[in-house]
């Protein structure tokens, strides 16, 4: 079985070679040649010559612009045969050497090393990588499973010292990506008081900056959807929802009217609806969500409420196509009431709708 993983997972160039019809072998390229060679090597249970014929290619010049490739297959073969601290080293080497070759194979390492090593391992093997010269997008990578390791090592301090270096290294919008894996994995990690402290560093040193400072109202938010403080959540919507692009408002209220028991928190549930509403009718995945809650609830509740709702969405100038993505299923709870006047109501409305539609379209 294990054969067949390294085979699948290290091979992939030769699982589609095989597909075709046989080629004379002078008419494979090189690295197709190599990786056949390399798994006939395992197939035949013998992973030191695999590994030997990796070794041999990586240092041959012919093989300069497939180095990346090589390394990738070399780690795929370590990682899946439980030789984890090879495949590390083996790692660091080409990243000191040639970072560029390297970097093409981190996320698959980072991935088991986070799954599979004590926190003490990551950590050091993070630490390590902080000073290679990676490109822009793989020290992003970098650094954010760093603070991963970090906080899985209960150093918070760290963490937070590690946002102030990663304003100082990265672009706005690398940095930004960093912040928001840092808080990631502090939420995912159960560290709540860790997460408030990065956000609380972040936002300091904000310097204005508004996608940095949506973060922050974002990270907040989900904090306090977290732990269930409504009253708060709604103060803090109320007092930024003017402020909050499109997806971050949309993302963040879908997951606040999900938590949101709805009995328990049935009143303050609608009042986050309207507000929102309200204030973001522009914003059609803002509207739609919103809106749709405020109505299921009352066609869950009071369907005989269902129309005076509906009136008052068209009041407040709600677009006749958004309308038309949540008005349906609160038709058929009238309808189920039987309620003449209520079902004659709901008609008026549709008819009402119905040549904006057509203009729309």
């Amino acid at each position: 079985m294990r054969k067949l993983i390294a085979a699948c997972i290290v091979l992939p160039v030769i699982l589609t070679a095989c597909s075709r019809q046989p080629e004379p072998e002078e008419s494979m390229p090189p690295l197709t040649i190599l990786f056949q060679d390399v798994r006939a090597a395992i197939d035949a249970d013998n992973i030191p010559q695999a590994m030997a014929l990796l070794d041999e290619a990586y240092a041959d010049d012919a093989f300069a612009g497939e180095r990346a490739q090589i390394l990738n297959a070399a780690l795929s073969i370590q990682l899946s045969n439980d030789m984890v601290d090879d495949a590390v080293a083996r790692f660091n080497r080409a990243a000191q050497d040639s970072p560029e070759i390297a970097e093409y194979s981190f996320g698959m390492l980072a991935s088991t090393m986070r799954n599979q090593a004590e926190p003490a391992a990551l950590l050091e093997w993070t630490a390590s990588l902080l000073p290679v010269a990676f490109s822009e997008p793989t020290a992003v990578r970098v650094y954010i499973t760093h603070a991963h390791a970090l906080l899985a090592n209960d150093k918070a301090d760290e963490t937070v010292q590690l946002a102030a270096l990663s304003r100082e290294k990265f672009a706005s919008s690398a940095c930004l990506q960093v912040y928001r894996g840092m808080i990631s994995s502090a939420i995912s990690l159960g560290k709540r008081d860790a997460a408030v402290r990065i956000i609380d560093a972040i936002a300091s040193g904000a310097d204005g900056d508004a996608a940095v400072l949506e973060l922050v109202t974002l990270s907040r938010m989900d904090l306090l959807i977290g732990d269930g403080k409504w009253e708060e959540y709604a103060a803090l919507l109320g007092e930024k929802i003017a402020d909050i692009s499109g997806p971050g408002m949309a993302g963040t209220l879908a997951r606040a009217l999900r938590a949101m028991d709805p009995e328990a928190q049935r009143g303050i549930r609608e009042r986050v609806c309207l507000l929102v509403i309200e204030a973001r009718k522009a914003d059609e995945a803002c509207v739609i969500t919103a809106a749709r809650h405020w109505m299921n609830a009352a066609a869950e509740k009071d369907p005989a409420a269902v129309p005076a709702r509906a009136r008052r969405l068209l009041d407040k100038g709600i677009a006749p196509s958004q309308m038309l993505r949540f008005l349906p299923n609160s038709f058929y709870a009238v309808l189920n009431t039987e309620d003449p006047a209520r079902l004659q109501e709901m008609v008026a409305i549709a008819k009402e709708l119905r040549p904006a539609l057509t203009a729309e379209r």
